[in-house]
């Protein structure tokens, strides 16, 4: 089942991405790796939820934000995140961030996911495959999130 946010757009820089994002209800793909795509997106967004630990050009973000858009951050990218005070101030944007929920918030949002089908996407390895595990990791070949059996 697919819940309706309005217009969805990924923002990613791996192309082999695509069809992930349109079987979760992007609506949009961008291929980010592209010279500058992102100018064709400036003051389309709303908001972005940045879940990347990698360093970007964040101005190139908050471009593509409407004005009193909100560009969210929940990953931690590798370095101090740049962006210009005049720019969110004259386009009336903001950065924000979020953490892990409160226990009462993750109970709600469990129960929201089971009320509409959202099943994680994760891959399971045994204990004794945690090498193998890092790996993966390293190369970003992962999908989401590795969990690891134990017994």
């Amino acid at each position: 089942m697919r819940l309706a946010f309005g217009r969805c757009i990924v923002f990613s820089t791996s192309s082999d991405k695509e069809e992930e994002a349109r079987h979760f209800g992007a609506s949009q793909f961008v291929d980010t790796s592209q010279p500058a795509i992102l100018e064709k997106y400036a003051n389309t967004c709303d908001f972005i939820l940045s879940t990347v630990t990698a360093g970007l050009s964040w101005s190139n973000y908050i471009n593509v934000l409407k004005p009193d858009g909100k560009l969210c951050i929940v990953g931690v990218p590798d370095a101090d995140i740049q962006v210009s005070a005049l720019q969110l101030i004259l386009g009336q944007k903001s950065v924000i961030s979020s953490v892990v929920g409160s226990r009462s918030e993750m109970q709600a949002m469990l129960e929201f996911s089971a009320r509409h089908y959202i099943i994680p996407q994760i891959e399971t390895y045994p204990i004794h495959e945690i090498n193998t595990v890092l790996e993966r990791l390293k190369k970003n070949e992962v999908r989401y999130r590795a969990v690891l059996e134990i017994g």
